[in-house]
């Protein structure tokens, strides 16, 4: 048997293997593919809504998704100072803590830009979203509700209660008071119980 008889052979009996090796491993790279731009994608949509749980989520998730190839190193830096940022909250002033905390988290999202390739420039990053005043609003009245109440629930706070008298209408001169059964009659002037009126 010539050598190209051998590799004709070989061809044909590892031909249909190969392919499906080669399928699977493509298929393997699509969803590596798709699980990375699912986080670029939540973190993108939930940028100004860090306490959203997709932001969360997308955050726990990057040292599991990008720790394969070499360029993931970047993306994984980039996550890392955000975490020390996000865990020092009562190191900086609010004010300052709030900025600092928007710059890293475009650093992170520029690296994910460049990891999946994808031509984003930073401006876009930092300026093209867009989320409805009245949304901040609700968020931010729920997290003052649910703080308030773990501090009722915890016995830090009490609800107030505020006691409310009605107010009692003194009678108009001249007009004539509804007199309830069984109770006596209106003293007259000299203090004696006016006699009941004949009603014939």
């Amino acid at each position: 048997m010539t050598v190209s008889e051998f590799a004709l052979i070989a061809s044909t009996l590892l031909g249909p293997i190969v392919a499906v090796q080669v399928s699977q491993w493509l298929d393997r790279g699509r969803q590596r593919r798709a699980e990375r731009f699912s986080i670029f994608r939540d973190l993108m949509v939930t940028r100004v809504r860090g306490l959203d749980v997709r932001h969360i989520e997308a955050l726990n998730l990057i040292d599991v998704t990008f720790s394969r190839r070499w360029r993931d190193r970047y993306v994984r830096e980039a996550w890392r100072r955000y975490h020390r940022h996000l865990n020092s909250k009562g190191a900086y002033p609010e004010q300052f803590w709030f900025v600092r905390r928007v710059e890293l988290l475009n650093d992170l999202l520029q690296a994910l830009a460049q990891n999946l390739r994808y031509d984003v420039e930073r401006s876009v990053i930092e300026s093209t979203w867009y989320s409805p005043e009245a949304t901040v609003t609700l968020e931010q009245e729920q997290q003052k509700l649910r703080q308030g109440l773990v501090k009722v629930l915890d016995g830090q706070a009490a609800l107030p209660v505020q006691i409310i008298m009605p107010s009692v209408t003194p009678p108009v001169q001249g007009e004539q008071q509804y007199q309830a059964p069984g109770l006596h009659p209106p003293l007259a002037g000299n203090g004696a119980a006016a006699p009941p009126q004949d009603a014939s």
